[in-house]
């Protein structure tokens, strides 16, 4: 698969699970659900997707080594947006992603090489 290509699809999923799932969240959950959702998207979805991206990255480790920087970057903007205030406890989620990220990334470069 091409590089560009690649980059365009980690973007993709990049801004849907970071920005698209949380406006949704935001604007059709009903006050009760949407700590629950919220809670989903910390706890699974947003681990997976960061794990994701951490194991496209280490396919072609010398030129998206950026990928797992950006997801934890777009996941704090993103969020600060939705929620229209800058929280700063998001930083410790973001940072847990950017680790998973980092050695899913890590793992799989280890893994094509073998």
């Amino acid at each position: 698969m091409k590089q560009e290509i690649k980059i365009i699809i980690i973007s993709i999923v990049e801004l849907v699970v970071l920005l698209a799932l949380p406006l949704l969240f935001v604007n059709l959950a009903q006050p009760y659900e949407f700590m629950g959702l919220i809670m989903l998207l910390f706890f699974v979805i947003n681990p997976v997707a960061s794990i994701l991206v951490g194991f496209f990255a280490g396919k072609d480790i010398k030129t998206l080594w950026w990928v797992s920087i950006s997801f934890p970057i777009v996941f704090l903007l993103s969020y600060w947006f939705v929620l229209k205030e800058i929280i700063w406890d998001l930083t410790i989620y973001a940072m847990i992603y950017a680790l998973l990220g980092f050695l899913t990334m890590i793992i799989s470069w280890i893994a094509k090489r073998k």
